[in-house]
């Protein structure tokens, strides 16, 4: 059995041929098939497999090493954008995350042509663009805006919704939890006036959505259908107090009028403390007389016209 000689761990998880060769890395190591390919030129060590990972959450991190290997062959004009911007900002979009880089430059500059890469060129006066993870990327007003012509109105939304959120603080005991937002509604709002923008309309429509209280996008969702069939705003993420003054709870959406909220159970809710803190929340809130409607992922991905009717039920009665 031939023992192959490994990489050198000083050239990273990512690394190019050059780099490799350089350094006396054996070709055939380099060419092995224990490592990935993800461009010409680059190579990637394979993650481990992990059984507690979410395929989500698997699917964007895999997404995050392939920018980070591509990085370092990219010229000093390029920067990600559209939904390699978005997921380097952590921002919320539909489905499994891209694998195709995207990455822009401005004009004159010529964009990139790599096999695998998505290459865009912007007007200079389009784009402000930043660092994160010490990578070039988009602004997030910019990557918001980049976004128009790939997104729904409604997805277009919740991101927007996730620029504009401030973590919440529960009845004010998590000091630590409290951060400016990425945006402010000036700042998309004047991204869009600096110039025509792909899929313009779109993001304009989505900007009179926006909302600074959604902690999600299913939220942001269940929110847009509220409105979409003629039910009244709900409040965002408010804190729900008894005839006394005492807190009861938070809620993702507050009918306060008719003593109504909404939560969204996503999968954090199936952790065993945060059940039985919702059991003793809702017994709180049922006492005050209070009614909640309880909406899942099935709820409102495969059955809106249930949630719909379920609400117009509470708030009826």
């Amino acid at each position: 059995m031939i023992r192959m000689t490994p990489v050198p761990g000083h050239l990273g998880r990512s690394f190019t041929v050059r780099e490799a060769l350089g350094c006396g890395t054996p070709r055939a190591t380099v060419d092995s098939a224990a490592l990935l390919r993800p461009f010409h030129g680059i190579r990637l060590h394979r993650s481990p497999p992990r059984d507690d990972a979410n395929p989500f959450e698997a699917a964007r991190e895999a997404a995050i090493e392939r920018i980070k290997a591509l990085a370092p062959v990219l010229s000093e004009h390029a920067f990600f954008s559209g939904p390699s911007a978005a997921l380097l900002w952590g921002l919320p979009l539909p489905g499994a995350a891209e694998e195709t880089p995207h990455v822009g430059v401005r004009y004159p500059h010529t964009a990139p042509r790599r096999r695998g890469v998505r290459g865009r060129r912007f007007r200079p006066h389009l784009v402000s663009t930043t660092t994160v993870m010490e990578l070039p990327v988009t602004d997030p007003a910019t990557t918001w805006a980049s976004l128009g012509a790939q997104l729904s109105r409604d997805d277009l939304v919740a991101v927007a919704d996730a620029l504009l959120w401030v973590p919440r603080d529960p009845g004010g005991y998590k000091p630590w939890l409290r951060r400016d937002p990425l945006c402010r509604p000036t700042d998309l709002r004047q991204v869009l006036q600096r110039g025509q923008w792909r899929g313009g309309e779109v993001l304009r429509a989505a900007l009179d959505l926006a909302r600074s209280g959604s902690a999600s996008r299913p939220e942001t969702l269940l929110r847009l259908l509220i409105l979409e069939v003629g039910l009244p705003e709900p409040e965002l993420n408010a804190d729900i107090h008894d005839d006394f003054g005492q807190r009861l709870a938070n809620a993702d959406l507050v009918f306060r009028k008719r003593r109504v909220c909404v939560e969204y159970q996503g999968a954090q809710h199936r952790i065993p403390q945060a059940y039985a803190a919702d059991l003793d929340r809702r017994r709180r809130l049922g006492e005050a007389g209070w009614v909640m409607v309880e909406v899942s992922a099935t709820h409102l991905f495969r059955t809106p016209a249930e949630v719909v009717r379920r609400l117009r039920g509470a708030l009826g009665a």
